[in-house]
C-alpha cells in the first residue's frame, strides 16, 4: 500500500458526510505526534537501576480539534483545518494496566495552560477504558465526589490518535482526558511548600502522599513503625508534594518523626477513642466522611489501600482525597453485589467508626447528599447525558461491532458481552442499587462496641451515640444524634505563600536522601532493598543513613557517587557482589523477617496489600 493511496483514502473519508465519516467524533479529538517511537510492548528494560521501559519519557507535539465548542459545528472531524498545537512529553503509565493493548498515558504540557477547555497546568492523564465497557465509570466518579464541593479531576471525554512512524494518525479509542491529582491553585490547592519557605513553614506544610506501590524513583518515608503505625499506618507511603527533591534533611526528619502529625494521629486512634472530640485536631473529619461515603458506595475495593492520597494544608489537620482509579468500581470488580461494608476489613477506617462525631457525620452526610446532589435522579440524568454522544458514535462502527478499535468504536475488552446500552444500565443499576442498601444500612453503623467492631487494642466507649460513651440512645432513636453534630466546613483552595526568612543552614537546604528514594521491584532481583540503590538498609525515622551491604561505602551505596540517585547506572560490582556469602546470609534473614511481618499482618488484616 503507497504512502499516495493512503493519503487519498484519507482525504476521501474527510469528505464524508461527518455523521456516516468515522473519523467524525461529537467528542474532541486528540492526536499525539511523537518525536520518536513510544516503547512497543517487547521492549527491554535496562538493567538495574532503571524505570521499566514502557515507561519511556517521549516528546511530542499534541493536536487538539474541538470545533463543536470553537465554531458550533455539529461534529469534530479529525484534519479540521480549526485546530491547537502544544509542546508536550508523553509516556505510558500504570501497575497492572501497563502492559494493556490499550495504553494509559500520562502527559507533561511544556507549560501551564488549558487542556480541551480544562483549568491551566502541565501534567494530565489519559484513562483508556478497556474493562469498562461503559466508557463510564471514572467520569461518573468523578463528578459524584465533586458534588461534595471537594475537588476531584476534571474530566473529557476524547477519541486518541498517534500518529505512527510515517506520520499518519491511528485511532486508538475513546479515552478519559483528567486532570492528574496535584496541588497548584487551579486543582487540590495546598499552600507553598518549597526552598523559599521558613523552616516552621515548610515542616507545616503543605504536604502530600499516597498509598500505592513502590515505583523506581518515587519518594518514599522512612517512617517509624511501631505499635500504633502498625496497626493504623498501613504501608510505606509516597510523597507527592512537595517535590522530594526540595526536601531538606529537617523538613523529611519532621515527617518521620513519631512527634510528626501522621505518627501523631495514628496514636490517637490507639490511645484517644476515650476522648472523641479530639479526632478532629489530627483529621479534617469531613473529608474523610465524605471519602468513605464516596469509596463505599462507588464499590471501589482498591480505596482503602491503593491509589489512596491525602494531604495536609498548612494550618490544617490531616484530610483523604482526592479519589482516584475506578476501573474495577460501580459493579465491574470483585465487589459488585457486595452486602456487607467495604471498611470492615481496614483497620483505621474502621477505628474511625467507633467515634461518635465520625459516625453521626457518616450517617447525616449521607442522608443529606442522597436527598440532593446524590439523589437516584440527579445520578441518572448524569449518565444519560454522558452516554448521550456514545449511543450516536458507535452506530458508525462496521458490522456493529462497537467493541471493535475501528475509528468510532469503543476499543473495548472483545470479551464484552452485549451491547453498550446493556453495559451502561448495568453499571446504573449497580451503583443505585448499593446506594439502596447504603440507605437502609447507614443509621446501623450505631452500635454496641467491642473488639471485633473497634480492632482489640487501647480503650473504647461503650457505644458510638455521642461524647458520654456510655450513651446508648442512638441505638433506638438515632436521629437527635446524627443530627446533632454539625458538618465541618470545607478546606478551600489554599494560595498561601511563604514569608518566613529560608534558611541556609545545612539540615534545611534541599537534599537528596537515599533512605527515601525508592527502587521499585525488579523481576527475579528479590534481592534489592527498597531503597539506598537496592544495597543498603536505612533506619526508620530521623537522620536514618544507609547501611550499605556488598561493601559498598558511598552515602547511597550506589557503585559510585551519582549527580542524582535516579541517575545511578548498573555496574560489574553488582554480580560480584552477589556471590558474597554474607550478603546471601543476610538477605535471607531479612526475608524471613519480612515473611513473618506479612503473616502477622494478614492474619490482623485479610485485606492487607503489601506495597
Amino acid at each position: 500500500m503507497s504512502m499516495r493511496w493512503l493519503l487519498s483514502a484519507l482525504a476521501a473519508v474527510a469528505a464524508m458526510d461527518p455523521s456516516a465519516n468515522p473519523n467524525c467524533y461529537l467528542v474532541p479529538i486528540l492526536v499525539i505526534a511523537p518525536h520518536t517511537p513510544l516503547p512497543a510492548m517487547n521492549c527491554a528494560t535496562k538493567p538495574f537501576p532503571a524505570g521499566d521501559c514502557m515507561k519511556e519519557v517521549v516528546r511530542a507535539t499534541l493536536t487538539t480539534v474541538d470545533s463543536i465548542k470553537t465554531h458550533g459545528t455539529e461534529w469534530n472531524c479529525l484534519g479540521d483545518a480549526d485546530h491547537l498545537e502544544y509542546a508536550s512529553s508523553v509516556h505510558y503509565r500504570g501497575d497492572s494496566t501497563l502492559r494493556l493493548i490499550k495504553h494509559q498515558m500520562a502527559i507533561k504540557l511544556d507549560t501551564p495552560q488549558s487542556f480541551l477547555g480544562l483549568p491551566a497546568d502541565t501534567p494530565w492523564s489519559l484513562h483508556g477504558p478497556y474493562f469498562d465497557a461503559s466508557l463510564l465509570r471514572n467520569h461518573v466518579a468523578h463528578h459524584i465526589f465533586r458534588q461534595t464541593g471537594r475537588y476531584s479531576p476534571r474530566t473529557q471525554h476524547i477519541a486518541l490518535y498517534i500518529k505512527n512512524a510515517a506520520g499518519v494518525p491511528e485511532y486508538k479509542g475513546f479515552y478519559l482526558l483528567l486532570e492528574t491529582v496535584s496541588y497548584g491553585p487551579n486543582r487540590v490547592g495546598l499552600a507553598e511548600n518549597s526552598p523559599n519557605c521558613s523552616a516552621s513553614e515548610r515542616a507545616n506544610g503543605g504536604w502530600a502522599w499516597l498509598f500505592d506501590p513502590l515505583s523506581y524513583g518515587a519518594y518514599s518515608p522512612n517512617i517509624v513503625k511501631n505499635m500504633y503505625t502498625n496497626q493504623f499506618g498501613g504501608g510505606r507511603p509516597l510523597l507527592t508534594y512537595p517535590a522530594g527533591e526540595t526536601t531538606s534533611q529537617a523538613m523529611r526528619d519532621a515527617f518521620v518523626s513519631p512527634n510528626g502529625f501522621l505518627p501523631q494521629y495514628h496514636k490517637y486512634l490507639w490511645e484517644g477513642m476515650l476522648t472523641p472530640d479530639r479526632l478532629e485536631e489530627h483529621i479534617d473529619i469531613g473529608s474523610f466522611v465524605d471519602y468513605m461515603l464516596h469509596t463505599e458506595w462507588s464499590l471501589n475495593q482498591d480505596a482503602y489501600s491503593r491509589s489512596m492520597y491525602y494531604f495536609k494544608d498548612r494550618d490544617h489537620p490531616i484530610e483523604a482525597g482526592p479519589v482516584w482509579d475506578f476501573n474495577l468500581a460501580f459493579g465491574a470488580g470483585a465487589k459488585a453485589h457486595a452486602q456487607n461494608w467495604l471498611f470492615q476489613t481496614h483497620e483505621a477506617w474502621k477505628r474511625l467508626t467507633c467515634n461518635y462525631k465520625f459516625t453521626s457525620l457518616l450517617i447525616a452526610r449521607w442522608k443529606a447528599l442522597r436527598a440532593g446532589v446524590w439523589a437516584d435522579g440527579k445520578i441518572e440524568a448524569f449518565v444519560t447525558n454522558a452516554r448521550a454522544p456514545f449511543d450516536k458514535m458507535l452506530t458508525k462502527c462496521p458490522n456493529n461491532q462497537w467493541m471493535s478499535s475501528q475509528p468510532s468504536c469503543a476499543h473495548v475488552a472483545l470479551s464484552t458481552r452485549g451491547s453498550y446500552a446493556d453495559q451502561v444500565n448495568a453499571m446504573v443499576a449497580s451503583t443505585l442499587s448499593r446506594a439502596r442498601w447504603m440507605d437502609a444500612q447507614i443509621e446501623k453503623l450505631y452500635q454496641p462496641l467491642n473488639a471485633r467492631v473497634c480492632m482489640g487494642v487501647g480503650r473504647i466507649p461503650k457505644f458510638n451515640c455521642g461524647p458520654d460513651g456510655n450513651d446508648p440512645g442512638c441505638l433506638s432513636n438515632p436521629k437527635p444524634y446524627y443530627e446533632n453534630v454539625k458538618f465541618p466546613a470545607i478546606r478551600g483552595v489554599n494560595h498561601a505563600k511563604c514569608d518566613g526568612e529560608a534558611p541556609n543552614a545545612a539540615p534545611h537546604v534541599p537534599s537528596v536522601d537515599p533512605c527515601w528514594v525508592a527502587v521499585g521491584s525488579y523481576r527475579g532481583m528479590w534481592w534489592l532493598t527498597p531503597t539506598c540503590s537496592g544495597f543498603g538498609w536505612c533506619a526508620q525515622g530521623p537522620g536514618a543513613k544507609c547501611q550499605c551491604t556488598a561493601g559498598r561505602k558511598t552515602f547511597d551505596c550506589s557503585p559510585n557517587p551519582p549527580a542524582h540517585l535516579i541517575a545511578i547506572t548498573a555496574s560489574s560490582e553488582d554480580a560480584a557482589a552477589m556471590s558474597n556469602p554474607l550478603v546471601w546470609a543476610g538477605a535471607a534473614a531479612a526475608l524471613s523477617a519480612v515473611a513473618v511481618i506479612l503473616v502477622i499482618k494478614r492474619k490482623r488484616n485479610p485485606g492487607y496489600e503489601t506495597l
